[in-house]
This record gives structure tokens, C-alpha cells and sequence, in this order.
């Protein structure tokens, strides 16, 4: 019988081990503080405010900062004119211009490539567009530098309401 109990012992205590270390795991995915992304829009831009709601439910945390000019901003991070969109954002050190899709975003984030940031210029949708949901369908997401070099696709291609997410 002290075999028995002995390995009994080994299991119980194996069990308790392996549920220690997942109880660690869980909590450490759980516990992470949600990505913080610093937003610079103009007032009163209601398409902004949907491209910020897509990006909070996807877990990120938004500091925006409300300006009534912000070309500024996009010059001090390398952003030219012709990347230009509607807003300018910063997460993890990577410049986020226009309403780059949360998917897009997040790809950059996994991939995490040697470039300034994601642009989806103006000029690739048409001219300013009010309507959030036909804008997220035609997009071309350029990858920029700030060493004068030509952006390049990063995505492109037709999407759906779903590619936002």
C-alpha cells in the first residue's frame, strides 16, 4: 500500500504543480495592462471617434489629445503630406496616420518591422470621406521611413467591415 499512497503522492502533487503553473499563466495574460496609444485629432471629427472605438474594443487604452491643428504633430513624426490622414497616433514608438484598420495595427505590432509607422493617406480613399464604413473598404496602408525613402504597401487590397477588426 506505500507504493500505492507514494505514487498517489507524485500525481496530487504533479496536479497541483501543473495547475500553480497555469493559474500563473492565466493571470499573466489577463493581467496586462492594455497598450497605451496617444491620439492627436482635430475637434469635432466624428469618423475619428469610430476608428476610436474600434481600437478600445480591442483592449487598447487611447490618450487622445484634441488640437486644432495638428499638422505640427505629423511633421515632428515624419509624416508628410502625402501620408496625411485624418489622425495621428503613436503606439509602441510606431506612427499610426489615418484610420489604419485595429487588425493592420495589431499585424505591425506582432510583426514589428523596421519602420516608422502605417500611413492610410487621405488620397487613397478618395478625398476626405465621412462615411467610416465605406472608407474601411478601400485601403491601401502604406509602411513608411523617415530616411526620404518611398512608402511602401503594406496592405492593400478590398476588405470588409470585418478587416477593421
Amino acid at each position: 500500500m506505500p507504493l500505492v499512497n507514494g505514487k498517489l503522492h507524485k500525481l496530487v502533487r504533479a496536479l497541483l504543480i501543473g495547475a500553480v503553473l497555469v493559474g500563473c499563466a492565466v493571470y499573466s495574460v489577463v493581467a496586462q495592462p492594455a497598450t497605451v496609444v496617444r491620439v492627436y485629432i482635430e475637434p469635432d471629427c466624428t469618423i475619428c471617434e469610430n476608428w476610436q472605438e474600434d481600437m478600445r474594443d480591442a483592449g487598447f487604452f487611447l490618450k487622445v489629445k484634441e488640437m486644432r491643428d495638428i499638422s505640427s504633430v505629423k511633421r515632428q513624426l515624419g509624416v508628410t503630406e502625402e501620408l496625411e490622414g485624418c489622425l495621428t497616433a503613436i503606439v509602441q514608438n510606431y506612427v499610426i496616420e489615418g484610420h489604419v484598420p485595429v487588425r493592420v495595427i495589431n499585424r505591425l505590432l506582432r510583426e514589428k518591422p523596421l519602420v516608422r509607422g502605417l500611413a492610410l493617406p487621405l488620397n487613397t480613399i478618395d478625398g476626405i470621406d465621412n462615411d467610416y464604413e465605406r472608407q474601411s473598404r478601400r485601403n491601401i496602408v502604406y509602411s513608411f521611413r523617415t530616411d526620404g525613402s518611398e512608402p511602401v504597401p503594406y496592405f492593400s487590397g478590398p476588405v470588409n467591415v470585418e478587416w477593421r477588426k
